[in-house]
């Protein structure tokens, strides 16, 4: 799940309560196509982290693996509502 946690006053939920604010997760998955393609019948995924960070800092890539897999999403595209 990816929340995003940018208010609308320019806050951040670590910085004050969201309350009303709350926007809508994003639930990363791995698409039935690509599952059949490499054939995983069962998905456990392991803890996702962030990688690649560019020279501002800011992430660029989620990271996590399930089984012989490794599966990553281009955090760029996530954060403009690209999940696949």
């Amino acid at each position: 799940m990816i929340i995003p946690t940018l208010c609308d006053n320019g806050k951040t939920g670590f910085d004050h309560a969201m309350g009303k604010e709350k926007p809508v997760p994003s639930k990363l998955q791995i698409s039935a196509k690509d599952c059949n393609k490499y054939g995983i019948t069962t998905i456990n995924f392991k803890p996702a982290r962030f990688n690649n960070f560019t020279s501002a800092g800011e992430e660029t890539r989620i990271v996590t693996s399930t089984g012989l897999f490794l599966v990553t999403w281009n955090f760029r595209k996530v954060k403009k509502g690209v999940l696949n």
